[in-house]
């Protein structure tokens, strides 16, 4: 089959411009558990509310539990994704009610911690997505281990890996593939597309360091 960057899996809990869904996730709670956050909490009820015209105005509803239900069912690509959903809830919510209402300060306090919150989340792994190709030095010249002794792959460094592999050419990828093939076949998974993709977790140590060291050259080399 066919070999293309795309079909790199991000490692799990990763998002694809690297923030962590695992730090999405309180980001969210912290939102919700503000104070002025309760009329943003659930759906609007319009019917129980007598609004019979808040669908014709609120075209797109957006709530922040229904924001945390798509985090967790992985329909978020993206934090922006994420980011772009819960602006809405604040642009709907002066969008029906009013600029100069009642909704206003709620609006802009819990505005102002979801950018702050966003751009915390965003930069704890900016380093990673901007790291040179050499990344971290422990990857190559010294192991992390578990409590047993075991030397383990870390996030961050599959995290560089995946982000150092996006830069590669079709060619590069293609030999990238041979070498998964021939050390971890089972990191190798067919699509229905008949494409194929390496699915970064199921690398073993071993088999990782190899293509981690590969990658690394081919980048430097250039």
């Amino acid at each position: 089959g066919c070999f293309s960057l795309a079909s790199v899996t991000l490692p799990a809990g990763l998002l694809t411009d690297g923030v962590p869904a695992s730090k999405l996730r309180p980001l969210l709670r912290s939102l919700q558990s503000h104070a002025r956050s309760k009329p943003f909490r659930v759906p609007v009820d319009y019917v129980a509310l007598n609004l019979p015209h808040y669908p014709t105005i609120i075209t797109q509803p957006m709530d922040l539990g229904t924001v945390f239900k798509k985090l967790d069912r992985g329909e978020y690509s993206t934090a922006e994704a994420m980011k772009a959903d819960v602006e809405l809830v604040w642009a709907n919510a002066l969008r029906f009610n009013g600029a100069d209402s009642w909704i206003a300060k709620p609006v802009s306090e819990c505005r102002d911690l979801a950018e702050a919150k966003f751009r915390h989340a965003e930069a704890t792994f900016e380093s990673a997505q901007n790291a040179p190709a050499g990344g971290d030095e422990r990857s190559l010249n010294g192991a992390v281990t578990n409590p047993s002794g075991t030397a383990i792959v870390t996030p961050q460094m599959r995290l560089h890996f995946w982000f150092n592999a996006k830069r590669l050419r079709s060619s590069e990828m293609l030999e990238v593939q041979r070498m998964v093939k021939k050390c971890c076949p089972a990191a190798l998974v067919p699509l229905n597309s008949g494409d194929i993709k390496i699915d970064v977790d199921a690398l073993d140590f071993r088999s990782f360091m190899r293509l981690d060291v590969h990658v690394r050259s081919v980048l430097v080399q250039r």
